[in-house]
């Protein structure tokens, strides 16, 4: 602050309001806490543990949230299991209950390799068969997905199977099995689900000269296993939405 001199009251000239320059209070240096190493190493360990513990405990709710996941897969995948068996029970006509078990397991099995719902076989079954053991038709197709010898023939020379699936095409599992790689097959082939399924009745090549001259496909076949499907999505909602 500058020095001056100030008046009082009475004009008289008072004395200097400050003679010297005032002294401001110097500001301290924070000291730094220093601790002891052992102190320090403690703290250091303490907190290198409660890291290593919350890392734990995060990867922990993760492996348990993966495994409920997978549980449920699990449990959803019994479920769909459970319900194709009971739909071939009540479909079915003339086989033991072994037969029927395995029937179920076949139908699942290639619905997963189709990546089809297994209602789309079970329509293709009662289309070709009514689900009936031991049918043949006219032409000498055999068993529940009606398959030819000849067709029967071919698959098991692409594919490299056992040549005893010849012998036992009348047999429910091998019959699904050898339809299962057919339908594999001429889904690669054709891509669509009408033109695979008018192939399976009418032959491939057939098919392809069809699509080749610009012909359209014949749908009686293909629109009886669309009925087929749609009455058996309302009767196993279930497995329609699996």
């Amino acid at each position: 602050m500058r020095i001056g001199r100030v008046k009082d009251k009475i004009g008289q000239t008072a004395e200097a309001v400050f003679s010297v320059r005032p002294a401001f209070p110097k500001k301290k240096r924070r000291r730094l806490l220093r601790l002891p190493l052992p102190v320090f190493f403690f703290g250091l360990a303490v907190y290198l543990l409660e890291t290593a513990a919350l890392g734990f405990l995060i990867y922990g709710r993760i492996g348990l949230e993966r495994k409920l996941l997978i549980n449920e897969g699990r449990i959803r995948e019994l479920e769909l299991r459970l319900e194709t068996f009971r739909t071939v029970e009540e479909l079915s006509y003339g086989f033991s209950l072994p037969e029927k078990e395995k029937i179920a397991q076949a139908v699942w099995n290639w619905s997963q390799n189709l990546e089809v719902s297994p209602l789309w076989i079970f329509a293709l079954i009662m289309t070709e068969s009514s689900f009936k053991n031991g049918a043949v038709s006219e032409k000498g197709a055999v068993g529940l997905l009606q398959v030819k010898p000849s067709v029967a023939f071919g698959i098991i020379l692409r594919h490299r199977l056992s040549w005893e699936a010849l012998e036992r095409l009348h047999e429910p599992e091998t019959n699904i099995n050898l339809a299962g790689y057919y339908l594999w097959e001429l889904g690669r082939r054709f891509k669509e689900i009408d033109a695979t399924l008018t192939a399976y009745n009418y032959g491939e090549e057939q098919v392809a000269r069809w699509l080749a001259a610009g012909t359209p496909l014949p749908q009686d076949f293909s629109g009886k296993v669309k009925a087929q499907y749609g009455r058996l999505a309302r009767r196993y909602p279930v497995l329609a939405e699996g």
